[in-house]
């Protein structure tokens, strides 16, 4: 039960994040690379990975490994 209120919690906290984040985020989910969706978005791949740090922080991550590994279990996983 535990498990279930935490993934809720998690979803709940993608609202936190802005539009664009929200578009970065569905980016990152379909395991695209940095540096393809830099490409996409016009952005450096550097800017991109300051924002992906900032993403996982808003969502309680300690980085960019913990939101991949976020992203690859709780989302796909739940599916």
């Amino acid at each position: 039960y535990t498990e279930v209120i935490s993934r809720i919690n998690a979803y709940r906290n993608l609202s936190m994040l802005t539009i664009r984040e929200q578009q970065q985020f569905r980016l990152f989910a379909q395991y695209q690379s940095l540096k393809s969706i830099s490409d996409l978005l016009n952005l450096s791949p550097k800017t991109l990975y300051s924002r992906e740090r900032t993403i996982a922080r808003k969502l309680g991550l300690s980085g960019s490994v913990q939101l991949r590994y976020f992203i690859q279990n709780e989302i796909y996983l739940s599916i």
